[in-house]
């Protein structure tokens, strides 16, 4: 793992005041896992020096680089985004799984977006196509193979960059090819946002208070609805303590992938819930880290 000092003070990233306020934790669950992505990402930063660049002028508009120490010639890389319901998290929140992404000879990019409810649906999918595109634009300049970007995210970062793939045009909107993307590595994300008569304060209702501008985007909203035989592999994760709407969709993910032949995977990580499966990867020997060489391999 990289020794060298950081070249930005891992107490100054820790501070809510670099980016918009995190909303206030919906329950003691979700302090807890901010609280431990923190400490976690705080762990890594002290050993590594993150390139830090802004994709577009605002605030949350910016991503890290890691690409570590010592190593030459053009690699893979996965650019991978927080969650947070789309209203929360901050640019450091994976920052954990750099030594993961490392060990499988790959460069993490960890971008944020603008949040909700703020700025809704489309500007945080604007976002994540931009700075998706950003990484296919300077990728000789950051050390990345452009014929090898892989997207990912956890929570609503997977939703957004599921749908960045997706999406026809959303990419080239930003400059880049649509067909940049060589897969997704989406975790306890949700891929139908259509959720008719949602119940009051749940899951549900959120995604029309805090995403979507309009309620009859939440069919625009959803990944599902752009399958194609041209999608890239999808690889899809959830908790068996999951959140129902997440594992719902991702089986609607998975047979709906099935039925158009579309290569595809879903695992059920067992005994986790929504923010265990993002926590585990902070062991760089997660069995998931595997998947994503494997498919770093494949595109060799």
């Amino acid at each position: 793992m990289p020794r060298s000092q950081p070249k930005i003070d891992p107490d100054a990233l820790m501070d809510p005041d670099q980016f918009q306020p995190q909303a206030p934790a919906r329950s003691p669950r979700v302090a807890e896992y901010a609280e431990e992505a923190a400490r976690l990402s705080r762990a890594v930063l002290e050993q590594w020096s993150p390139q830090r660049v802004r994709y577009g002028p605002h605030q949350n508009q910016m991503l890290d680089i890691f690409s570590g120490d010592g190593k030459s010639g053009l690699r893979p890389a996965l650019v991978f985004f927080h969650g947070g319901a789309w209203s929360a998290g901050y640019l450091w929140w994976s920052s954990f799984m750099a030594p993961g992404i490392e060990k499988i000879g790959g460069i993490l990019v960890t971008p944020t977006y603008r949040l909700g409810p703020e700025y809704r649906f489309p500007t945080p999918l604007e976002d994540v196509a931009q700075a998706i595109a950003w990484v296919w634009n300077n990728a000789g300049d950051i050390g990345v193979d452009r014929q090898r970007i892989f997207v990912g995210g956890h929570s609503a970062g997977g939703h957004l960059s599921t749908l960045a793939t997706l999406k026809p045009g959303t990419l080239s909107r930003e400059g880049a090819p649509d067909d940049l993307v060589r897969g997704c590595f989406a975790l306890s994300s949700s891929f139908n946002l259509h959720y008719p008569n949602p119940a009051p304060g749940s899951g549900e209702e959120r995604t029309y208070k805090t995403l979507l501008a309009r309620a009859e985007d939440d069919r625009i909203a959803s990944p599902i609805e752009y399958l194609s035989r041209d999608c890239p592999p999808m690889h899809m994760a959830c908790g068996a303590r999951d959140f129902e709407r997440i594992i719902r969709t991702n089986h609607e993910m998975a047979d709906a992938l099935a039925a158009r032949n579309i290569e595809a995977s879903l695992e059920i990580w067992e005994n986790m819930d929504h923010f265990d499966t993002h926590l585990a990867l902070a062991d760089p020997r997660h069995h998931w880290y595997q998947e994503i060489g494997a498919a770093f391999a494949r595109n060799t």
